[in-house]
């Protein structure tokens, strides 16, 4: 599987207040990650739906995502890298509940 491919779907706006996030929250999550291989491309080009959007990570519907992905092993595949690079990315740390809400989702299905 390409781990630079991502299919595409539309976000999901989340329900927390900016203002009660820390100052780093209010960041997209392609600031916040150091090498996000989107940040600084034209992003109507991004293959990247979050980024195509100007959303953050933590904001997209990602089960959606997962679950209009055809079966198969390039959807098993991604399963495992977002259950293993979503847990310890940077994003995580100032949006851990978010984080951790879809992973908990995502080991469910």
């Amino acid at each position: 599987m390409n781990r630079e491919h991502v299919y595409g779907l539309t976000p999901s706006c989340s329900s927390w207040a900016l203002g009660s996030q820390p100052k780093e929250s209010m960041k997209n999550c392609w600031d916040i990650k150091e090498k996000c291989p989107f940040s600084g491309t034209n992003a109507s080009e991004a293959s990247c739906p979050v980024y195509a959007d100007q959303t953050s990570c933590w904001e997209f519907d990602w089960l959606s995502f997962y679950v209009a992905m055809p079966n198969g092993s390039d959807k098993d595949e991604w399963k495992h890298m977002m259950i293993e690079w979503c847990s310890c990315c940077k994003v995580r740390n100032s949006h851990e509940r978010e984080v951790d809400a879809f992973l908990a989702k995502l080991k469910g299905v």
